[in-house]
């Protein structure tokens, strides 16, 4: 997919709701969705709403979750970082070595069962206090990746020994055989002398690509390894002048087109020897903190940026003042959804005077659509909330209607505009919402939220086909559709929801 983030006027397409209804309790009307003690939407909308087919808790206060990955066979996998003794879905105890946190890994079976999970940490298996966490994972043909942190020594069932330059924290990237997951497996380990944190893994056919925040966010690098054996290592840096920080938030790449999103602070440096962009334009630094997407032929890490017709790509959000975050880039067909939030202003077609939109003082979410030459096709405005998550969908109908599934956070209101009834929250509490919108012109196929006692956090989303999978933690024991998450203290919930049907187009 070769994009051309070009500076357009873009266009504003809000959906509206055609009949309202009222109701209480747990419940689905017509795609309708109520959740918890009090009613958190209304509306009838065109596309079909989700069944809760199972969820579970697992883990305590010290369980991290660094993410999870629906397989193509509707399995799950998801991995993270662990203190103590866990159990994930009535799996084998695992059990971290002495005061360290470790990594854990689970694979799940389409109804919700354990089919394997394993634990990986020190080297010498000793009893120091070392750090040992997953904090992305992607998968591939036939290999599952984890990128993750580690301080100390680290061991896949091999030693996977130091990077050149050890520093406060280095990074790792680790390949597990699907169809041998209890096997020794591959890991190789990077650092930069300082401390490093490895923020998101994507796979790129025989490639898998790394990115990384280097040196405490001074830099932002990139690597890429071959997917077999994780050999032939290339590396690049996007570097920060002074007194920047770049905070990336992941990666993603499709049809051999990286992309790359970050938040930022002062000013930086995207792009490769010959195709190279300074951020924000004109000279000065940005005006609190910014975010961009940049999109570039993911064999320019490996030192192939002078390929004729090639050249970086960069969205910026947004040279305005006020707080621009980009969390979440989703490639489909025609382009690439980007998700995020913003307080005060933001411009969604890339520049001042292109399509801004404005926050009433607190911090609002957004979900914008761009075609392959940057242009914005439509764009969502999320009054009240944050877009953390966005994810592609092919519907797998015979027209190739798309839609994009997206979630986040919200308090006590959120609010699409138009005819949208807001979502109502629990007063005080944290809560999230789910959404999915038609990808063809940004119209809203179905709303809700899940609000309880205490606070919901939701902490990832995967997609696969129809099906929806969402982890995250709850202060409380809450309802999620027709299923009851139980809550202990500290634990991770992880959920699949399903389209209860799907209407005829």
């Amino acid at each position: 997919m070769q994009m051309r983030f070009e500076r357009r006027r873009a266009r504003l397409s809000l959906a509206g709701v055609l009949v309202v209804a009222s109701g209480a309790g747990c419940a689905e009307i017509a795609g309708l969705q109520y959740i918890g003690e009090k009613e958190t939407g209304g509306g009838a909308f065109s596309g079909p709403g989700y069944t809760c087919q199972w969820a579970m808790s697992f883990g305590d206060a010290d369980t991290r979750l660094g993410g999870i990955a629906a397989d193509r066979d509707g399995t799950l996998w998801l991995a993270g970082g662990f203190k103590g003794n866990i159990e994930v879905a009535g799996g084998e105890e695992l059990r971290a070595g002495g005061d360290s946190e470790d990594v854990f890994v689970a694979h799940l079976a389409r109804d919700g069962n354990h089919l394997w999970s394993k634990r990986f940490g020190n080297a010498q298996n000793d009893s120091r206090t070392h750090v040992h966490r997953a904090t992305s994972i992607a998968l591939g043909g036939a290999g599952v990746y984890l990128a993750g942190d580690f301080t100390g020594s680290l061991s896949f069932g091999g030693d996977c020994g130091l990077p050149g330059e050890p520093g406060a924290e280095e990074t790792f990237l680790a390949r597990i055989d699907k169809n041998d997951p209890g096997g020794v497996a591959t890991c190789v380990t990077r650092g930069s002398g300082d401390v490093d944190h490895a923020a998101g893994v994507a796979v790129d056919d025989n490639r898998v690509l790394v990115l990384t925040s280097l040196q405490g966010g001074e830099s932002l690098g990139l690597s890429s390894y071959d997917g077999q054996t994780l050999g032939s290592p290339c590396d690049a840096v996007f570097p920060g002048l002074t007194g920047a920080r770049f905070e990336p938030f992941g990666l993603r790449v499709s049809a051999g087109e990286a992309f790359v999103f970050s938040e930022f602070n002062g000013r930086v440096r995207l792009g490769f020897p010959g195709s190279q962009e300074l951020l924000p334009p004109g000279g000065g630094p940005a005006q609190g903190t910014d975010a961009f997407v940049a999109s570039f032929p993911s064999a320019w890490i490996c030192g192939a940026s002078g390929d004729e017709g090639a050249q970086l790509r960069v969205q910026h959000y947004s040279p305005l003042p006020g707080d621009q975050h980009v969390a979440s880039v989703s490639p489909h067909g025609a382009g690439v959804y980007v998700a995020g939030s913003f307080e005060g202003e933001i411009d969604l077609g890339g520049e001042p005077g292109g399509m801004p939109i404005s926050s009433d003082g607190g911090k609002d979410g957004f979900l914008v659509s761009l075609d392959e030459g940057g242009g914005a096709r439509w764009a969502q405005h999320v009054e009240g909330g944050a877009v953390r998550w966005a994810q592609a969908v092919d519907s797998g109908a015979a027209d190739q209607v798309d839609e994009v599934v997206v979630a986040g956070p919200f308090r006590d209101r959120l609010e699409l505009g138009g005819d949208v009834p807001p979502l109502r929250g629990e007063a005080g509490g944290e809560d999230f919402f789910l959404a999915r919108f038609r990808g063809e012109d940004g119209a809203l196929e179905w709303l809700g939220g899940v609000s309880g006692p205490g606070e919901q956090e939701l902490q990832a989303l995967a997609v696969s086909g129809t099906d929806v999978f969402l982890a995250g933690t709850s202060s409380a024991t809450f309802k999620l559709l027709n299923c009851e998450v139980e809550r202990e203290e500290g634990q991770l919930f992880i959920a699949k929801l399903s389209i209860s049907s799907r209407p005829s187009r």
